[in-house]
């Protein structure tokens, strides 16, 4: 954010800050972090429930517009094909070549992600590199709790088109107000949601305490 500041693009800044929901789908809430007197964006103070973000927490409270943006940033910035990841790669990494129900194999302990059950006191975001149990087997870390996670494609009734080796079958336009696909279980929620094969589809204006997103890029570009 504080990049777009430095190319005048203090519009966009404001619109991809972490914020509260608005009175409506398309309003912006109050910003979640705070402004250095020289205007820069900073980490802010406790909230009214006298709670600080931490730096090591996930970003949060971000739209679908918002996580786009930042991939296409970093894409740039590090010259490297960076983006959200499809929802089928997604539900790939999280379940591996046998289609195991959690990240870790097909039985649960709420001790083995960060969910509901796992909190002894108020319920918050862990740090994204905390020890966790909640790894897939390719090594992939927190697909299970800690946050919900935003994909790239828009919700299909009974799951995205594909073809027999299971990659997604062209990419469809995708309109302003379409659904987005959300994959994965956050810090608020049961146990039914921190199954790797569920999925949910939220507006692309919507921003939660516990939805966030990571980064996806292939190991090899394509023509």
């Amino acid at each position: 954010m504080n990049d777009l500041l430095a190319q005048g693009r203090a519009e966009e800044a404001e619109r991809y800050a972490p914020r509260e929901m608005g009175s409506g789908p398309m309003t912006l809430g109050p910003l979640i972090y705070g402004r250095t007197p020289d205007g820069q964006f900073c980490m802010g103070g406790p909230n009214a429930y006298g709670i600080a973000w931490e730096p090591g927490w996930p970003i949060l409270n971000v739209d679908h517009f918002a996580a786009t943006a930042y991939a296409a940033w970093y894409a740039a910035r590090t010259g490297q094909p960076w983006r959200l990841p499809w929802e089928m790669e997604w539900e790939k990494a999280a379940r591996g070549v046998d289609g195991r129900r959690y990240p870790w194999g097909n039985e649960f302990d709420p001790a083995w992600c960060h969910m509901l059950e796992s909190h002894g006191q108020m319920p918050l975001p862990a740090r994204v590199d905390a020890p966790t149990l909640d790894q897939s087997p390719y090594g992939v870390v927190g697909l299970a709790g800690n946050a919900q996670e935003f994909c790239a494609d828009v919700i299909w009734e009974g799951g995205p088109p594909v073809s027999e080796q299971g990659r997604v079958l062209g990419a469809t336009p995708i309109l302003h107000w379409d659904i987005r696909v959300t994959k994965g279980g956050g810090f608020l929620d049961t146990v039914a949601w921190t199954r790797a094969g569920l999925r949910r589809g939220v507006l692309p204006f919507a921003r939660e305490h516990q939805l966030s997103f990571r980064l996806a890029r292939p190991f090899h570009s394509t023509p």
